[in-house]
């Protein structure tokens, strides 16, 4: 599912909310770029004004201002595997809301979960712990009554949420895998269920249940079922199959004609409040709108645009806002004719790299996964005020890393199909791989290029000099390759032997090279003809990156899947990376070269930042990001500017912050130091 493409990556425990002080609070700017993926929408009944949203990663935004700008509220549960698929909010007691959540790493993990202060804070409902959540509805004539539909079946609340009780047939072998609920305006205990074949009904409160599906295409997915609240008995239906309408409670089913046939889901499907006749869909196909009843549908969107969510405004039946994948939330004001993005404040990525431009302040580039045409790189020239995407020219808008040259500082981009230089002038990419060969072991035997790829393929780290006449690597899912004319052209180095794929590369002046696999660390003293394995502790085998001091070449740093590991020797020898710093997953590594040389490191399961100020011998434990809550992935010190830091998470984007308030973080003090959730050693007692 397109919708929770990244959260395998990102899924695991991160850091709660630990406030400073008071009196100290650190005033982080979030720089974006702002948009992503959101999962849910809702416009508050009692406050037309406010709007709240959920993630796939357990957060919840709110705008005040008609979703004009975007407040990071609060996250639902301490974790990031979390998709915020329905918020339900109260009309009767204004505050009160309710989220129904699923976990992307495991079926029995979500929930149900309040909010009773508009959503500062959130309580789990313990009925409900450990079922997965994909539909949730509050009965409109007793908001008492909740109905959720889970991998399990129908369960139900008529006390708010205080306790559960499952009103579906337990083991069921149909009214299992419910995506859709909805409940009758006039009576609660008529309820609909659509599970991921075909819909269902009960009329006493789940005390029996009949299939509805006269009509429909069997075998069908329903993901979506809409009842027109002043005309009950008249339903809409989304399946794999298409879409239907009904107007006698399900009885018998139509199948609308008037849209095209397609592969397309329909997430979400809604009628005009004032005008039934009027009725949006929103698919993974963009939105689609028809003016009478189904006969004739139009597409309003791009085909490429993924709808999870549609709201009308209740004051305004012409304002559609819709809740999308990578693109955030955009507005019609004209009835779904025209729309534009709301997402001020508002970040759901994935980012994969950050680069600052050595050559003029406030230039940053950054890159995204997993956003398609809407991802790719973005570039600041005024440190993060606003952001370009750079896409132009790009045939895979998944870029792993970034990379600049210190000869002529162009910039290039390492994706998952190739290379690419960023033509200045232009604001275009260029492929920089098209002629891959093999560089033989020996050079006085040629190999013959006929036969092989004639692209890098993915590509997970550059190393060297991109200048014409000099070694420019990439490590990549298909070897070590160099290229010694700007990229034009690259020959595969000879591996070592059972090598695996690339993660990372370091060259070295002298022409030392470091090349990490998924088999392990290798190193080479001639340029890559010759290889020796380099034996480590513990035998990680996932390595992240490689990294020399700035103003030693001996002294390298390695960051892994268990901690950091540390050369003094140009990379010939390794031992594990100093006191203080746990032996789990490190995410990345960042020096501040401003008063000599400090090191930044980031844990992966929690988020922790670690310093450094004798170039990795002894580490220190950085407090928590004051009113953040988030899971970081990196610290990023200002190259051209002493006076700021930013810091990088793993799905909320950038964030900026001056320095001395960053400084009053940092700590010797390991008192109040949370545990990781891995493996930690060598902590100070």
């Amino acid at each position: 599912m397109k919708a929770i493409k990244s959260q395998f990556i990102f899924a695991g425990l991160f850091l709660s909310c630990l406030l400073c002080p008071a009196g100290s609070p650190a005033q982080w700017r979030s720089l974006g770029p702002f948009g992503g993926d959101v999962r849910s929408l809702v416009q508050d009944p009692s406050e037309p004004t406010r709007l709240y949203l959920g993630t796939a990663d357990s957060q919840i935004f709110v705008s005040t201002n008609d979703g004009a700008h975007w407040e990071r509220m609060a996250t639902v549960a301490p974790r990031s595997d979390f998709i915020v698929d329905h918020i339900v909010m109260d009309p009767a007691q204004p505050g009160r809301i309710y989220a129904g959540v699923w976990s992307v790493t495991y079926n029995d993990e979500g929930g149900v979960f309040v909010s009773t202060d508009s959503g500062v804070t959130w309580k789990e409902l313990a009925g409900m712990r450990g079922q997965s959540v994909r539909a949730l509805a509050m009965a409109p004539s007793n908001h008492e009554i909740l109905v959720a539909g889970t991998l399990q079946g129908v369960f139900e609340t008529t006390d708010g949420g205080q306790s559960w009780k499952q009103i579906s047939p337990p083991h069921h072998v149909e009214i299992r895998n419910v995506e859709s609920i909805a409940i009758d305006p006039r009576d609660p205990s008529i309820i609909y269920a659509g599970t991921w074949h075909l819909p269902w009904k009960t009329t006493d409160g789940g005390k029996s249940w009949f299939q509805i599906h006269r009509g429909m295409i069997e075998d069908s997915d329903v993901f979506a079922i809409f009842i027109h609240p002043t005309i009950p008995d008249s339903l809409l239906l989304s399946a794999c199959s298409g879409i239907y309408g009904t107007t006698n409670g399900g009885t018998l089913w139509s199948k609308f004609k008037g849209i095209p046939p397609s592969s397309r889901r329909t997430r979400s499907i809604v009628a005009d409040p004032g005008d039934p006749k009027v009725i949006y869909a929103g698919t993974t196909e963009g939105l689609w709108k028809t003016v009478d009843s189904g006969a004739v549908w139009t597409r309003m969107t791009s085909p490429s645009l993924t709808v999870n969510s549609i709201v009308i405004d209740s004051t305004n039946h012409s304002r559609i806002l819709l809740a999308t994948d990578d693109s955030g939330v955009l507005m019609s004001t004209d009835s779904g004719r025209g729309f534009t993005p709301l997402n001020d404040g508002f970040t759901s990525r994935a980012v994969s790299s950050v680069l600052f431009d050595r050559r003029t302040q406030g230039n940053i580039y950054l890159a995204v996964l997993y956003d398609y045409e809407k991802g790719g790189v973005f570039r600041t020239e005024n440190g993060g005020i606003s952001w370009r995407q750079l896409i132009d020219g790009l045939t895979s808008t998944d870029v792993h890393t970034l990379f600049q040259s210190p000869t002529d500082s162009s910039i290039w981009a390492g994706t998952s199909d190739g290379a690419f230089v960023l033509i200045a002038s232009t604001g275009r990419w260029r492929r920089a791989d098209l002629v891959v060969g093999l560089q033989p072991a020996s050079s006085t035997q040629a190999r013959p290029t006929s036969g092989l790829s004639r692209t890098l393929g993915g590509v997970a780290g550059f190393s060297g000099d991109p200048a014409s006449g000099h070694s420019f690597y990439a490590a990549t899912q298909r070897g070590l390759f160099v290229s010694r004319d700007s990229g034009v052209s690259w020959k595969r180095l000879a591996p070592p032997a059972r090598s695996g794929s690339g993660s990372a590369v370091l060259a070295l002046s002298d022409g030392r090279i470091l090349y990490a696999t998924s088999a392990g660390l290798f190193f080479s003293r001639d340029q890559g003809v010759h290889w020796n394995a380099i034996p480590l502790e513990d035998s990680p085998t996932s390595i992240h990156s490689l990294v020399a001091l700035p103003d030693n070449e001996e002294i390298l740093l390695m960051a892994t899947e268990r901690g950091v590991y540390q050369s003094i020797d140009g990379g010939a020898t390794w031992m594990r990376s100093g006191i203080g710093l746990p032996h789990s997953d490190i995410a990345d590594i960042r020096f501040d070269t401003h008063d000599g040389v400090e090191v930044y490191v980031t844990e992966s399961h929690m988020g922790s930042v670690y310093h450094s100020p004798n170039r990795g011998e002894t580490w220190d434990w950085v407090k928590p990001f004051p009113e953040m809550g988030l899971k970081c992935r990196s610290i990023l010190p200002d190259p051209l500017d002493p006076s700021h830091v930013y810091a990088l998470f793993f799905r909320e984007g950038l964030y900026s912050l001056d320095v001395g308030t960053f400084s009053k973080l940092k700590s010797s003090q390991w008192g109040d130091h949370p545990r990781s959730s891995r493996n930690v050693n060598d902590q100070p007692k």
